[in-house]
């Protein structure tokens, strides 16, 4: 359905919204709301969330922006429903300029840039998937070379859980860490600086620079 560099052998279903996470509802009367999008509606810089509908996952409306959430969201942005709080919600990324937990003492001189910009987690909600609350920090790394670059959420035995990208700077890798949660607000890392999913041993390998989890499969008692 999507054409990319001249052709459509590819299973792109938007090129529309910036890095989007879709939801199918499991329930629910509005068919063409079954799917769906939450993302950033380009990747410009300065682009506002937003969401998108679908009835069948392939064919979507336009965008609906949602700049009330107030995010940078160039992340893996992810979204699932809460039946305790009775919300969908969104996890993205907000940029901070001077985080409490930033050490600089370890960085080049040459990288004073990278100084400033420090990824952090953030969540937002929504009853009706369509208005947003503001974005909030939810989670944010040790110090500035192990930045919190991502994290996809899922719920399993009555709590959340999320793979959190780990993101360091000055070697330009990410690896993945654990994270829970009793409530989605508040995120307890499990081993911090210890890797969940490791990245490969050699050099070069396919997942030995970046390393992005998505959410699991879950099948009875078996991820």
């Amino acid at each position: 359905i999507i054409e990319f560099e001249g052709n459509k052998k590819n299973n792109l279903v938007s090129r529309e919204i910036d890095l989007p996470g879709i939801y199918k509802e499991k329930n629910g009367n509005d068919l063409e709301r079954k799917y769906k999008l939450f993302g950033k509606s380009s990747h410009d810089w300065d682009a506002k969330m937003c969401v998108s509908f679908s009835n069948d996952g392939l064919h979507w409306s336009g965008k609906h922006l949602c700049p009330q959430i107030e995010a940078a969201g160039d992340t893996n942005n992810n979204v699932f429903w809460s039946s305790e709080l009775n919300k969908y919600i969104g996890i993205t990324r907000l940029w901070s300029i001077d985080p409490v937990n930033t050490t600089f003492n370890d960085i080049p001189e040459k990288d004073w840039i990278w100084k400033k910009p420090h990824r952090i987690v953030a969540r937002t909600d929504s009853f009706d998937f369509l208005t947003w609350s503001k974005a909030e920090n939810i989670l944010e790394g040790l110090d500035w070379g192990h930045q919190t670059y991502a994290m996809s959420v899922f719920k399993y035995a009555n709590v959340y859980l999320g793979f959190v990208m780990i993101f360091n700077p000055m070697t330009d890798r990410v690896h993945c860490e654990l994270a829970w949660s009793k409530d989605s607000l508040n995120w307890q890392r499990i081993c911090p600086g210890t890797d969940f999913i490791g990245n490969a041993d050699e050099v070069g390998g396919y997942d030995w620079g970046c390393l992005y989890a998505s959410s699991p499969i879950i099948k009875e008692d078996k991820i």
